[in-house]
């Protein structure tokens, strides 16, 4: 269901793998880095009116479309509108501009802002991950301003990603 394509077999797959052994080097961070624990943190966040009036509208736009969502050859893609809405709203509603207005809107953004403000405060850098690059660019425009921001997506030319990763690591 990727790309508007079916998988429908693979082959080769002995030889792709030694070959590829052939070529790699791995090793295991417990093996080469001297690094903490990860500390794992569920935080659960409540949705802003706005976002709940937007995921309500496209659950009744699902509900009223469930034959066609579950005749599709991917239904669960048709569920990742519902996950934009609490993490990316702009990705939904095209007419939701990201200005100083916008933060009233996007409940877990303003928790991961409050976050990294702790986290900087700490004197330690911060990491952010997101499904979307157009997340990446909503928290960028709101970072900026106020710390020493890189950025690292597939989007990028590899020069540009590297000179991002080599700030981060060096500044």
């Amino acid at each position: 269901g990727f790309g508007d394509h079916e998988v429908l077999t693979y082959k080769n797959i002995p030889e792709l793998k030694e070959w590829l052994q052939s070529k790699m080097l791995r090793r295991l961070k417990k093996d080469v880095l001297d690094l903490p624990e990860k500390l794992h943190t569920i935080e659960y966040v409540d949705n802003t009116p706005y976002q709940m009036q937007l995921y309500r509208t496209i659950v009744v736009d699902m509900l009223a479309h469930s034959e066609e969502i579950k005749a599709s050859s991917n239904p669960a893609v048709k569920f990742l509108r519902l996950r934009q809405v609490n993490g990316c709203p702009e990705l939904v509603d095209t007419e939701l501009k990201v200005n100083k207005d916008y933060l009233a809107k996007n409940a877990k953004l303003q928790r991961l802002l409050e976050l990294v403000v702790s986290i900087v405060e700490n004197g330690e850098k911060v990491v952010i991950f997101s499904n979307w690059v157009e997340t990446l660019r909503t928290i960028y425009r709101f970072l900026a301003s106020r710390y020493k921001v890189c950025v690292f997506t597939g989007t990028m030319k590899q020069q540009d990603r590297e000179a991002h990763k080599q700030k981060f690591i060096n500044d």
